[in-house]
């Protein structure tokens, strides 16, 4: 048996996402899960969160071409502060 360790977020409603896709495809795992106590969600930092959500296949919808439908004459830039 082949052990691959990921780290990943369950939301409120029990759904575990991975911070990564894992590299197998079309096999049957079973899950051990081990619970990190010393910071609950709500500390969880702004870069680990897009480190997050920017691996996660959900998505990756987003790069597809069609999916881009406002030209950069739409509207105006953002200045950072």
């Amino acid at each position: 048996m082949q052990t691959i360790q990921a780290s990943g977020t369950v939301d409120k409603n029990g759904k575990l996402t991975l911070e990564k896709p894992l590299n197998i495809r079309d096999r049957k795992v079973k899950i051990l899960v081990f619970i990190n106590d010393e910071y609950d969600d709500s500390e969880i930092d702004e870069k680990e969160w897009q480190k997050a959500i920017s691996n996660n296949p959900v998505y990756d919808f987003l790069n597809d071409l069609d999916e881009d439908v406002y030209p950069f004459s739409d509207g105006s830039l953002i200045k950072k502060m």
